[in-house]
């Protein structure tokens, strides 16, 4: 009876630390999992950048249009352009403009706030991420927006499948962009 007793609680013991070793091979999975997906979503905005950026600026000093796409993280819902030149959009213009209007589609008060305050990158993305992109200076074309007039000085522009796809319009100082109207 004794010796029941005795490997049954070796059992119980063998039982618990297996279920702890089950446990902790379980934690050092997600860890790892989670980490794994982390590092893809930052070699993915790196990735964005590289492209993003060297497209932007090799268009720059040209007089060339094409059209781009580039793929973006699912966590992104929308990619920013700000035209940065004082004398085209006036830094006392800025704050009057729907990506500073609450209540509007595209307001973005982090990015309203780095546009008013002159700040030098000129990409953003929402929801907010690490990566603000600065390239070579973007123009923006005035454009309507339902209902509350025109935009001036700001892209915002929503993904669809991940993706944005604008066209490119080199303007010798400066590179123009638009959103493609096709897909």
């Amino acid at each position: 009876m004794r010796r029941d007793k005795k490997a049954q609680m070796q059992q119980v013991f063998v039982f618990i630390l297996a279920a702890l070793i089950f446990g902790m091979i379980l934690i050092y999975g997600y860890k790892a999992i989670n980490d794994f997906i982390d590092r893809s979503r930052e070699v993915s905005l790196l990735e964005l950048r590289t492209e993003l950026v060297a497209s932007i600026n090799k268009m720059t000093s040209g007089s060339d249009v094409r059209k781009a796409t580039f793929n973006l993280p699912p966590t992104v819902d929308y990619v920013c352009f700000l035209d940065l030149d004082k004398n085209r959009i006036p830094l006392e213009e800025r704050h009057k403009q729907a990506l500073c209007t609450e209540g509007s589609e595209y307001y973005f008060p982090l990015i309203c706030d780095a546009w008013v305050d002159n700040v030098d990158q000129n990409i953003y993305f929402y929801p907010m991420t690490d990566l603000t992109l600065t390239s070579k200076p973007i123009e923006v074309n005035q454009y309507p927006l339902p209902d509350k007039g025109e935009a001036k000085g700001f892209l915002c522009i929503e993904t669809k499948k991940d993706r944005i796809t604008i066209m490119l319009e080199g303007k010798g100082d400066r590179t123009l962009i638009e959103e493609s109207t096709e897909e």
